[in-house]
């Protein structure tokens, strides 16, 4: 197939991340960088894809400017990409015709990415985060497949591959795995985090195929669970699921215990509390929030009252192997969250 870019389906932390790094200035410097330039806008100024703002249009980017700044009743300080989320869901009273991906994405979040775009303050001019699969957790919060991380690719309704469905995918001389999560125009169409695995760098989305890739659909493969905590699988599951799924070792993986139990992990599916860490690593932070990260070793204790006890047997902290969603902690609970912009490898190693 002509290799195609996805562009939607970011997620609104890599949209601040890539956006940022596009910008050359840190999160905080680009934060306050889109909040003055919406702050500055006035009638007349050019926009991609418009001639020029109206009058009204240069209001309601002031009106941005003030949630984001924390100058909006009951809207926080722009501190976390919540708040911007807030913004584009539409919880933000003054704004809420923000919310939804008909005419709240036409007339209001479209015009204000082009118009950042121009100022090169905005990575992708036509983008839309609620276009990919989406799971919920057990607080009822929905989180869409992130396409800057995440490696799946594009299918229309007349290729009849089911949602969820493995594919081996081969481009640059690599291969990956990667799964259908979102309906699109054609078959040939990947996520950024499926071209990041192949090696590709700079990535623009939704520019003209420059190059080809072969996307072999691993049949009767599909289906995945609604379910945040159970369906939702990191790029290095999903590298795992596809290549037992290829080796005939299993037709199908839908969930992380499907995936631990092809792989002779897990008999019985692992227990999940809402439990926090006390301490992770103390020199090692992931994230915008720059949480310290877990680790195998009985120092890694959680507030249940037990401890990290698995990890990478590839990737350390120190000298412990780096812990990741699935690893166990010693009173038999599996980490249940993780940075989604990190990736781990590696098999499971468990300390003694």
């Amino acid at each position: 197939y002509d290799a195609a870019v996805c562009g939607d389906g970011i997620s609104v932390a890599s949209f601040e991340s890539l956006s940022a790094e596009k910008s050359g200035k840190s999160i905080d410097a680009w934060r306050s960088a889109v909040v003055s330039a919406l702050q500055e806008a006035k009638q007349g100024d050019m926009a991609i894809g418009k001639a020029t703002l109206s009058e009204e249009q240069a209001s309601e980017f002031h009106n941005v400017a003030k949630a984001l700044s924390g100058e909006t009743k009951g809207v926080a300080k722009w501190s976390s990409p919540d708040e911007l989320e807030s913004l584009l869901d539409g919880k933000v009273p003054e704004l809420s015709d923000y919310a939804g991906n008909g005419a709240g994405y036409r007339e209001h979040k479209r015009p204000m990415w082009n118009y950042l775009k121009r100022k090169g303050l905005a990575y992708e001019a036509d983008w839309q985060r609620e276009t990919s699969a989406s799971w919920v957790d057990a607080k009822g919060k929905v989180t869409y497949a992130d396409a800057a991380t995440e490696p799946y690719f594009v299918a229309s309704s007349k290729d009849e591959i089911p949602l969820g469905s493995f594919a081996k995918i081969t481009a640059n001389g690599k291969t990956i795995y990667a799964r259908m999560m979102e309906g699109g125009p054609a078959l040939g169409e990947i996520s950024i985090g499926a071209w990041k695995g192949l090696g590709y760098t700079s990535v623009t989305p939704n520019a003209a195929p420059t190059d080809k890739v072969t996307i072999e659909v691993l049949n009767d493969s599909g289906g995945m669970s609604s379910s945040f905590e159970k369906g939702h699988l990191s790029y290095d599951e999903i590298q795992r699921a596809g290549k037992l799924i290829e080796d005939g070792k299993v037709k199908s993986i839908k969930t992380r215990d499907d995936l631990l139990k092809a792989e002779g992990k897990s008999d019985e599916p692992k227990k999940t509390a809402s439990i926090r860490l006390e301490r992770g690593f103390k020199t090692v932070a992931i994230g915008s929030n720059m949480r310290r990260v877990g680790y195998a070793s009985a120092d890694c204790t959680h507030d249940g009252g037990g401890y990290v006890k698995e990890g990478s047997a590839t990737v350390f902290v120190g000298p412990h192997p780096f812990s990741r969603i699935g690893d166990g902690t010693s009173d038999d609970l599996g980490i249940l969250t993780g940075d989604d912009s990190v990736f781990v490898g590696g098999a499971t190693k468990a300390i003694a």
